[in-house]
C-alpha cells in the first residue's frame, strides 16, 4: 500500500468533489467532512510529506470523544467513499472498515397524532400572533405538511406554480438534492 503526500490527498479529493458533483449530487456536506480531514492529516506537514491513512483516519474520527455515534458514522462514510474513489487509481490503497464508527440503532420513534391534537395545533395556529408568518399562512403550512408528509422548509418554498389540482400533485424543488413530484389526495 502507497501512502499519499498531503498533495496527492488534497487532489483525490478535489477529483472526488468534482466525480460527486458530475453525478448531481451537491455533496456539502461531504465536502466539509472531507476538507476536516485533509486539513486534519494535512496540519503542519510540507505538501510533500506522506500520510499513513491507517493512522489518520482512525485518529480524525477519535479527534472529539463526545461525538456520537451516527455523526463518527456519517463522517466515516465520506471518508470511505474516497478511499474507494482513490482505490480506482491504486487497487491496494487503504479502505477504513466499516468497523471504525460503533453501529448506530436509531432511536426515532414516530409519534401519532390524534385528530384532537391536530385540531389544538390547527387552531393554536390560528391565533398566532406572529410576525413573519400570520396565522393564516402558518394554518395553511400546517396542514400542508400533515397532509403531504412535506417537510415545513419545502411547504414554505412551494410556488403556485408547483401545485397541479388536475393530477394532484405536488412539485418540490430541489429539497435534498432533488426535485420530486409528491401526490396528495383531493380531500
Amino acid at each position: 500500500m502507497r501512502h499519499p503526500s498531503v498533495a496527492e490527498l488534497s487532489q483525490d479529493i478535489e477529483g472526488f468533489l468534482a466525480f460527486k458533483r458530475a453525478l448531481g449530487y451537491p455533496y456539502r456536506r461531504g465536502e466539509a467532512t472531507l476538507r476536516s480531514f485533509e486539513r486534519f492529516a494535512g496540519g503542519g506537514r510540507g505538501r510533500h510529506s506522506r500520510i499513513d491513512l491507517s493512522v489518520e483516519i482512525p485518529a480524525w474520527l477519535r479527534r472529539i470523544p463526545s461525538r456520537k455515534p451516527v455523526t463518527l458514522a456519517c463522517d466515516l462514510g465520506a471518508v470511505r467513499q474516497l478511499c474507494l474513489f482513490r482505490r480506482r487509481r491504486d487497487p491496494s490503497g487503504f479502505l477504513p472498515p466499516v468497523a471504525l464508527a460503533p453501529q448506530t440503532e436509531s432511536t426515532f420513534a414516530a409519534y401519532l397524532f390524534s385528530h384532537a391534537e391536530v385540531r389544538d395545533l390547527l387552531d393554536a395556529a390560528s391565533r398566532h400572533p406572529g410576525r413573519n408568518a400570520w396565522p393564516a399562512m402558518l394554518r395553511m403550512l400546517l396542514l400542508c405538511a400533515y397532509c403531504t408528509g412535506l417537510r415545513f422548509g419545502e411547504a414554505v418554498r412551494l410556488q403556485q406554480g408547483d401545485l397541479d389540482l388536475k393530477n394532484n400533485l405536488i412539485f418540490v424543488r430541489q429539497s435534498k438534492g432533488r426535485s420530486r413530484q409528491v401526490p396528495f389526495q383531493a380531500d
